[in-house]
C-alpha cells in the first residue's frame, strides 16, 4: 500500500498518542457496507499498538508510518457522514439491551448509538463482559467482533485506545444480524464433574477430529464456511455430546490445538478465508468463552 500521511517524526509524538489519535479516527463507522479493509482496520490497529514496542529501532519509524496509513486508507473509503447520536442510557444494562433490540431491527444508528455510549462508559474488560454473549454467535463482521473483544483488554488495559473501536464493528453486525451459528446455544451433555480434564479435552480432540470432509462449498468465505456445519447431523451430533459447562481451558485448548493442526496440515490454496482464520477466531471465541454467562 502506498503511504497515504506524511512521513512521521518519531521525536514529535509519542507511540500513545499516535495510536489513540488513530483509534479515535478509526472509531467513527462509515454509512456504506464495509470492504474487507475498513472491517478489519480496528483489529490491524490493535495488533500494530501491541507489537509496536517490540519494533527494533531501526524500523520504528516505518511501523509508525504504517499506523498512520492505516488511517488515511481507512478515512478515504468513505466521509464520516454522522456522529454518534448522543443518548443517555440509564446504565449498561439499558444500554446493552437497546443495543440487543437496534440489531435484531437492523438499526444501524440505534445500534452505533448504544455502542458509542457503551464503548466511551466501559473499559476493555467489561465490554467483554457485556457484549460477549450477544456477539460470540454472530458471523456477520466475518465473525471477527469476539476477536476485538478478546484484544482490546489485552492490548488496551489501561484504556489508552478507545473503546469505542467497536461502533464499526457493531454497524455490520446490525447490517446482518441474521448471520448467526445456532448450534452453539444447545446445552452439551457432558457433565464435567464426571470426567477429568485430561477426558474431556480427549472427548473434544476426538469429536473434531471426526469432522467429514465436505468438499469445496460455494465459496470460501466466513458465513457460507461456517454454516455448513450448522445442521443437525454436523456441529450439533458431533460436538453437542462433548460440550459441557464448565471446563473451557480444557475443551478450548483442544480446539486451538485442532486450529493449530489445520494451519500446518492443511493445503495454501484457501488461506486467506481458511485456516489463517480458523487459529485467530477459535483463540478469540475461547479468549471471551470466560466472559459469557
Amino acid at each position: 500500500m502506498q503511504t497515504t500521511g506524511p512521513i512521521i517524526d518519531h521525536y514529535q509524538i509519542s507511540d500513545a498518542t499516535l495510536t489513540a489519535d488513530a483509534a479515535d479516527k478509526i472509531a467513527v463507522p462509515r454509512n456504506a457496507p464495509a470492504n474487507s479493509f475498513v472491517l478489519h482496520a480496528p483489529l490491524e490497529l490493535l495488533a500494530r499498538t501491541a507489537l509496536l514496542p517490540y519494533v527494533d529501532a531501526a524500523t520504528r519509524e516505518q511501523a509508525r508510518q504504517r499506523i498512520t496509513d492505516v488511517v488515511g486508507s481507512f478515512e478515504s473509503f468513505e466521509p464520516a457522514e454522522f456522529p454518534a447520536r448522543l443518548r443517555a442510557f440509564v446504565g449498561v444494562d439499558d444500554a446493552v439491551r437497546h443495543l440487543a433490540d437496534a440489531m435484531n431491527a437492523n438499526d444501524l444508528d440505534a445500534a452505533d448509538e448504544a455502542a458509542d455510549w457503551l464503548g466511551t462508559h466501559l473499559s476493555p474488560t467489561e465490554l467483554s463482559h457485556a457484549l460477549a454473549d450477544s456477539i460470540v454467535g454472530s458471523l456477520a463482521a466475518a465473525a471477527h467482533a469476539p476477536i476485538f473483544l478478546w484484544l482490546a483488554p489485552r492490548v488496551s488495559p489501561r484504556w489508552n485506545l478507545t473503546g469505542r473501536l467497536l461502533r464499526p464493528l457493531v454497524r455490520e453486525l446490525t447490517r446482518h444480524s441474521a448471520m448467526q451459528l445456532r448450534w452453539i446455544d444447545l446445552r452439551g451433555s457432558e457433565s464435567d464433574s464426571l470426567a477429568s480434564r485430561r477426558t474431556v479435552a480427549a472427548n473434544m480432540t476426538a469429536a473434531l477430529a471426526s469432522t467429514p470432509r465436505l468438499g469445496e462449498g460455494p465459496n470460501n468465505f466466513i458465513f457460507p464456511t461456517m454454516t455448513r456445519v450448522d445442521v443437525a447431523h454436523l456441529a450439533p451430533a458431533m460436538l453437542g455430546p462433548v460440550c459441557g459447562p464448565g471446563e473451557i481451558g480444557s475443551r478450548g485448548r483442544a480446539v486451538i490445538r485442532a486450529a493449530a493442526w489445520s494451519m500446518l496440515g492443511e493445503p495454501a490454496t484457501h488461506a486467506p478465508y481458511g485456516w489463517t482464520h480458523a487459529l485467530t477466531m477459535s483463540q478469540a471465541a475461547v479468549g471471551i468463552a470466560w466472559t459469557c454467562r
